[in-house]
Parts: structure tokens; C-alpha cells; sequence
């Protein structure tokens, strides 16, 4: 392990370049614990009252699909506020029908047609006609309500989320419609705007094709290609397919295969084929009682590298993972007023990793990583869970659904590895809040260790990223985040040291020099995004600071060496389609390891990021990574 200590002086422009990213996050950071009467753990809620009702016109609702009206309405959309809010006045009204509007790919309102040249436009149109609407029954499969119900706010909140946040939609809304001639019956409104169904993706030697709504039937289709004169096999495919909701039973499946070792191979410096195969189903309203999941795949070594039978890998194992859940008094949450009774869950977790084939090589059938392991987890979760709808977090303008609550889960199992058994036992809190002003904060606690003969592998986390409102510059949207991570690793046994090359770690970084058992990172990022697009494509400018320590477990972290990065760049996007987000990054690394490059240019594709959807999740331990 490399010395990290040093007694360099830090630079000190990198503490004024965070201190300018920060500084207006800091002063309302500063603002919102002043006012802390504004601080409410249950009920969180904005200065401006968004309860009033939803009022829109269209034309012959029944037998009219007015493209500009329609957009106008996903267009403007109300944000910054509970998502059940605008439902309550409704709440007990009767639906007396249930109407699905959808929108094409690139309809655009009236103004932003007229600012197109007309050979876009015609190019629009094809594309239009290329792709095939997602099928009504698909929608209506997604619906937790139907005729003759009653309007029950936090259902329709939950049920909008769900829509939104299918990965062929580009946009959804459920709107509700009071009747003239009755107070007691409402309609309500289905508006989805499909992502353009087809994509592509291109790294190194790899071209992916995929289509994420094949026939509109809410199904993704995946194939890949690998050409690479250096590799053997010369040619390496890869080839799935997704079901999203099947049959309305909830449940997403998937089935593939891979010789293109981008299945989460089980180490560094391998390369696997992969035959998988995954269903799940999460709890994804509130009055639903059961979820889970099931995994299974089979993976193995390839040498594609020509290797010495010395240096070669040669493996093979089958992995199988099966959870489920049930949570409990899911009835009373419909009632008014109950909105916000915390919720009770248990989920069991049982995973398995067999080896039919060990590496041949002493040390690596003395490396867990290349021997069976086996373990049982169970998980006692306290949640409470609504949705705040806000711009400009990771999407270019869309609705984004933050979570606001809290969850605290409490997981204890037992683990076989290498016939060495143990006991774990792990308690996790998360938080997530709205401030009265816009600004929200996300923050883990996490606590988790084994035991044998003494506690072993003990990994200790806090994350806490805080989020500004979004402040409005002429036509620009600007929004600021810090974020702090620490995680140290006590008594380690089977787990490796960390590094700063991870996500985890800081953009960019790939040594081999530092490793450790204990990691502390500061982020600070502006996001400004632009009023312009091309084509359909937004722009979001960055400028980005990180700081990081990493050391052992038992020294103190602030004395070690200071590694950091300065960047800046733009993001683009365009949300009609389904590729990636586009980062251009330039950055400069002060003080960075020896083995690499001081400054750096980096272009990557970021996949479309959304907030967790629920809070139950398949058991996990706290990982050290």
C-alpha cells in the first residue's frame, strides 16, 4: 500500500473554485436550518399552495386529440409540489370514465413548430411515422384504478409516478376533469408521449442496437456486435429481451446472453459469458402486500486473449438469487389523512454462487471470489414514502419524481463462504427532504458487520447530497448540488480495499497506486441549463469540484494526502429519444497519483438516471465498494 500522507501544502484555488460552486447552496442550506419551524418530519410542504384544481380545456374531450393542447399540458405541467396534491380536491369522486390521450414522439406546440426549418420538420414526421405509439392496452395494464372507483389522491400520485418512470416514456400526466352537471364524478386523463422507440450505441468495438417499445408493446430489444481482429473469437455477440408489467401482473422479465463480458463478470481481468435470466416485481403502489424477484444465470471464462495456461482463468458457476416481500397495513393508506402512516415490510433474500469449474491456479482457488457462497438475509423495514415533481435534476426539463420520507431498514442473515459461516447484522436509515423553498436533501446512515469469534468486515457509510432549488436566470435554469461521502472498513477478513477509481470515487481516476479502508469525497457541482436546443437536443453546462482522502482504517483521515479535480463541460440531451446522455468533460487533476495524466478529456455516454422507486428493495448487505 502507497503512502497517502503528505505535508504539501493543499492548493488554494481549489478551495476557492468550491467555495464559488457552493457558495449559494451554502447560504440556503444556512437559511433553511435557521428556519427550522419550517422543518417538518411528516408533512412535507411548500410555501405556495398547489392545492387548487387543475383546469384545462379540450376540445371534444372524447373524440379529439389536439396535439398542441395536449403538449401544452405535459409542457406545463405543475412542479415543485407534492405530486398528490393537485388530486385532493377530488378526493371520493366517483371516475366516471378514464380517457387515454398520446402524443407522437416529436409533436411539438404551435410556437415551437414555427421555429423549426421545414426539412426538420419533414423529418419529424418520418420518424413519427417510423416508430408505433405504445398500444392502449399497454397503458391500461399500467393503471391502478379503473371506471367506478373513487379518486384516491395518493393512488393517482403513485399511479403517475409509475407511468413516468417506464422506460418508453418520454413524458406522462394523469389529469383530472370535473363534470359540469355533477359534483360527485370526475374523468380522468391519460396523457403519454413515447421515447422514440429506436437506438444505438457505439464503444470501442462494440455497436448495440436496441428498440425499448418493439411494437408498442412495451417489450426492449437488445443485440450487440464486437468486431476486434485482436481478440479470439474475432467476433463476440450479444442478444435480449424485456418484458416490462406482463400480463398486468406488475412483474418485469428479461433473457439474454453475452460473450461481451458486460454482465457484471465476478473479477477484474476476466472475461465471462453470461446466459441469464430475471424477473421482478416491486411494490409499486402503496396498497400492494407482495413483491420480489428471481435471478439465475449461468456464467463462464473465455480466453480471448490467447493466454499461457499459467496466467489463463479457466471457470465456470451458476448464480441463483430469490427475494420477497410483504408489508403490511396497506389498506388504511387510501383513507384521508392516512396518507402519511408509516408503513411496515419484511423481505428474505436467499443467494447462491456455485463453481463447477475452479481457476487451476493455487492462488486463485484460495480467493473467495473464485468459491461457493451461500446466504439467507431477512429485513424488517419502517418507510413512509411520498413524491415531490421537480425540473432539472438529472433530466433536461422533464417531470422528475423526488422521493420524500424516510426508511429504516433493519437486516440481519446468515452467510457460507469457503464452508466459513457467520452471522450478519446491519441497520440502514435514509432520508429524504423537501424544504420549504424547493431545495431537498437526500442522507444514509449505514451500520453493518459479520460475526465469528469477534465482528469482521464491518463497513461503516454516510452520504448526504443536498440540492438547491432551481433559481431562474432570464430563460437559463440553474441548479447547485454538494455532496459528501464517508465509508470506512473495519476488521476486514473477505473485503479488498477501496480506491478512487469507482463512481465513488473521483471523475476520471484510474490508478493503481491507491488503495485503502477508509474514503471521504466532497462534491460541489453547477448545472446550468441552456434555453436553446438543436435538433432536440438541450444543453446542460457544468463545472464540477471533488476532493478526496483515502487511508487506512486506523489513522486519522485528514491528515492524508488531498487528491482532487477541477472540470468543466456540457451534457447533452434530447428526452424524445432513447440514447444516453452525452458528457464532454475537460479536467485537471492537481496533485494526482503518478501514474496518470495531470489534465484530461472525457467524452462518455450517461444512462438515463432516475431516484429509487421504492424503498423495498431485495435485502442487501452494506457493501464496501
Amino acid at each position: 500500500m502507497m503512502q497517502l500522507k503528505n505535508n504539501r501544502s493543499r492548493p488554494i484555488i481549489f478551495f476557492a473554485y468550491i467555495f464559488f460552486c457552493s457558495f449559494p447552496l451554502v447560504v440556503q442550506a444556512v437559511n433553511d436550518a435557521w428556519g427550522l419551524t419550517n422543518f417538518s418530519f411528516y408533512n412535507d410542504t411548500l410555501t405556495s399552495d398547489s392545492g387548487n384544481k387543475m383546469s384545462f380545456t379540450i376540445d371534444s374531450l372524447r373524440y379529439s386529440n389536439s396535439g398542441d393542447t395536449l403538449i401544452k399540458i405535459l409542457k406545463n405541467a405543475a412542479y415543485d409540489v407534492l405530486s398528490e396534491r393537485p388530486y385532493r380536491p377530488y378526493h371520493g369522486r366517483v371516475i366516471r370514465d378514464v380517457i387515454i390521450l398520446q402524443v407522437n414522439v416529436f409533436n411539438k406546440d404551435t410556437k415551437e413548430n414555427r421555429q423549426q426549418h421545414n426539412s426538420i420538420l419533414k423529418l419529424q414526421h418520418l420518424l413519427d411515422f417510423l416508430h408505433v405509439n405504445t398500444k392502449t392496452k399497454v397503458i391500461k395494464e399500467g393503471l391502478f384504478f379503473s371506471k367506478n372507483d373513487t379518486v384516491s389522491p395518493y393512488l393517482m400520485a403513485y399511479n403517475a409516478y409509475y407511468l413516468r418512470n417506464l422506460p418508453f416514456f418520454q413524458a406522462a400526466e394523469i389529469s383530472i376533469k370535473p363534470l359540469s352537471h355533477t359534483k360527485d364524478s370526475v374523468d380522468v386523463v391519460i396523457i403519454t408521449q413515447d421515447a422514440f422507440e429506436f437506438g444505438a450505441s457505439f464503444a470501442n468495438s462494440k455497436v448495440t442496437l436496441y428498440n425499448v417499445n418493439f411494437l408498442g408493446g412495451g417489450q426492449r430489444v437488445d443485440v450487440a456486435m464486437s468486431i476486434d481482429k485482436h481478440r479470439k473469437p474475432t467476433v463476440g455477440t450479444a442478444a435480449s429481451y424485456a418484458k416490462y408489467n406482463v400480463l398486468g401482473s406488475f412483474v418485469d422479465a428479461a433473457i439474454g446472453y453475452t460473450t461481451l463480458n458486460d454482465a457484471a463478470p465476478i473479477d477484474t481481468g476476466v472475461y465471462e459469458t453470461s446466459l441469464f435470466m430475471h424477473m421482478d416485481r416491486q411494490l409499486y403502489k402503496p396498497t400492494v402486500r407482495i413483491g420480489g424477484g428471481l435471478t439465475m444465470s449461468y456464467n463462464y471464462s473465455i480466453d480471448v486473449d490467447s493466454r499461457s495456461a499459467g496466467s489463463y482463468r479457466n471457470y465456470a458457476y451458476k448464480y441463483f438469487d430469490v427475494w420477497g416481500a410483504w408489508a403490511f397495513n396497506v389498506q388504511q393508506l387510501l383513507k384521508i389523512g392516512f396518507e402519511n402512516r408509516t408503513r411496515k415490510a419484511i423481505s428474505l433474500r436467499y443467494s447462491l454462487i456455485d463453481f463447477s469449474r475452479q481457476p487451476q491456479q493455487q492462488i486463485y482457488r484460495l480467493d473467495p471470489v473464485y468459491n461457493n457462497r451461500q446466504y439467507v438475509i431477512g429485513q424488517y423495514n419502517f418507510f413512509l414514502q411520498s413524491y415531490f415533481k421537480t425540473r432539472y435534476v438529472y433530466g433536461f426539463g422533464r417531470i422528475e419524481d423526488i422521493p420524500s420520507g424516510y426508511n429504516l431498514a433493519l437486516t440481519t442473515g446468515v452467510e457460507r463462504w469457503i464452508n466459513r459461516e457467520r452471522i450478519y447484522t446491519g441497520a440502514q436509515f435514509e432520508r429524504s427532504k423537501i424544504f420549504t423553498k424547493g431545495n431537498f436533501m437526500v442522507t444514509t446512515i449505514g451500520l453493518g458487520g459479520f460475526f465469528r469469534n469477534g465482528f469482521e468486515d464491518v463497513v461503516m457509510e454516510f452520504k448526504n447530497d443536498y440540492y438547491t432549488k432551481l433559481y431562474s436566470l432570464s430563460r437559463w435554469k440553474l441548479r447547485y448540488m454538494v455532496g459528501l461521502n464517508y465509508m470506512i472498513g473495519i476488521n476486514p477478513h473477505f473485503n479488498k480495499s477501496i480506491n478512487l477509481n469507482t463512481e465513488k470515487g473521483i471523475i476520471g481516476y484510474d490508478s493503481e497506486l491507491l488503495h485503502g479502508y477508509q474514503r471521504i469525497k466532497l462534491t460541489g457541482e453547477a448545472n446550468c441549463y441552456a434555453p436553446f436546443q438543436l435538433l432536440g437536443f438541450k444543453f446542460n453546462f457544468f463545472t464540477v469540484a471533488q476532493v478526496a482522502q483515502l487511508g487506512d482504517n486506523d489513522e486519522l483521515l485528514f491528515g492524508n494526502r488531498l487528491y482532487s479535480v477541477l472540470g468543466t463541460g456540457v451534457r447533452i440531451r434530447n428526452e424524445s429519444l432513447a440514447f444516453r446522455t452525452l458528457e464532454i468533460g475537460a479536467y485537471l487533476y492537481p496533485g494526482g497519483p503518478s501514474d496518470m495524466e495531470k489534465t484530461g478529456i472525457q467524452i462518455r455516454g450517461i444512462p438515463n438516471i432516475r431516484f429509487r422507486t421504492t424503498p423495498i428493495q431485495r435485502p442487501e448487505f452494506i457493501r464496501f465498494e
